[in-house]
């Protein structure tokens, strides 16, 4: 009876380790996507030779000027 109770906790302690394993990965996943999401949208807006604002920048600007008034 210890021994499988022993057992069962021995279990319970590696399946808790990989779940926070998993979450830790996923987090990390998260905020790398984040990043590159920022990234992607910050290249969408901006010329990359000269780094003025292009068209579509101008365009979500408007858009945002729009909706607040």
């Amino acid at each position: 009876v210890v021994l499988a109770y022993v057992l069962a906790n021995l279990i319970g302690l590696f399946i808790s380790g990989w779940f926070y394993s998993l979450r830790r990965y996923n987090f990390v996943l998260l905020q790398r996507q984040r990043s590159a999401n920022k990234r992607l949208e910050r290249l969408a807006m901006q010329d990359s030779l000269t780094g003025a604002k292009n068209r579509r920048y101008f365009i979500s600007q408007g858009s945002m000027e729009i909706e607040r008034s």
